[in-house]
């Protein structure tokens, strides 16, 4: 949908989050943050014995009957894009239908392990590491993404958008469907993947995302020993209240 807005009426625009993408010619060092992975202790114990690990889906999400885990608008968002000369485009989203998801957080709480009905914890040390070896064990892997959720009162992504509206328009006066897809692409990217609704904020939730050709079901079992060395047990006198 496209219309022309009053000064007035426009609303607050925010900027893209930041994502990385480095290639230096000299050393530039980034302090990731501490990661956990809530889980039971039998699983815990199998992963470092194993090295087999459980991927979920936005769909598994959906599922869950408790407010604190489930969440059946994972990925989707409201998308709203204005123009230099005024004009505004308004879309929803939907992405990661097929990706699967691993969900951690930034914060060591004994009070979060029991919101998440978990009774163990471990520590992913190195993220991109940990993402990489995941990676490798996934067929059909595209590509990926890790990062702290943004949380907000609305799953909504308000940005300014550089081209020209009137150029999609046809003969007819209607809009050529390319415009949606470039809007989508504008107003997308790895924001709406991570937005969470404000009352999830406790949390403090660090996603990691694979995006795969087809995810058959609405979870992944992995076997990755590989990703064991970089991660760690928490010892029950580090836990926090």
């Amino acid at each position: 949908m496209m219309s022309e807005i009053p000064e007035q009426d426009r609303v607050e625009l925010r900027p893209p989050p930041n994502m990385i993408n480095a290639q230096f010619g000299r050393q530039w060092g980034i302090v990731t943050p501490a990661v956990y992975r809530y889980e039971n202790s039998q699983w815990i114990d199998e992963f470092f014995e194993t090295g087999k690990l459980r991927l979920s889906t936005f769909s598994k999400f959906a599922t869950y009957p408790d407010e604190v885990r489930g969440d059946d608008q994972e990925g989707s968002g409201f998308c709203y894009g204005e123009t230099s000369d005024g004009k505004s485009v308004i879309v929803t989203q939907r992405q990661g239908i097929n990706a699967t998801v691993l969900c951690c957080s930034q914060r060591l709480s004994r009070r979060l392990a029991d919101d998440f009905q978990r009774d163990a914890v471990f520590q992913i040390t190195n993220t991109m590491e940990f993402a990489a070896e995941v990676a490798r064990q996934l067929l059909g892997f595209k590509g990926g993404i890790e990062g702290a959720c943004i949380y907000r009162t609305m799953k909504a992504i308000k940005r300014k958008i550089e081209f020209d509206i009137e150029k999609y328009r046809l003969p007819d006066g209607k809009l050529d469907e390319q415009l949606l897809r470039h809007v989508c692409h504008s107003l997308g990217g790895p924001e709406l993947v991570l937005l969470k609704r404000m009352r999830y904020q406790d949390q403090h939730e660090y996603r990691f995302m694979w995006e795969m050709d087809n995810v058959p079901a609405d979870h992944i079992d992995v076997l990755i020993p590989g990703a064991r060395k970089f991660c760690r047990k928490v010892k029950d006198e580090e836990w926090g209240e």
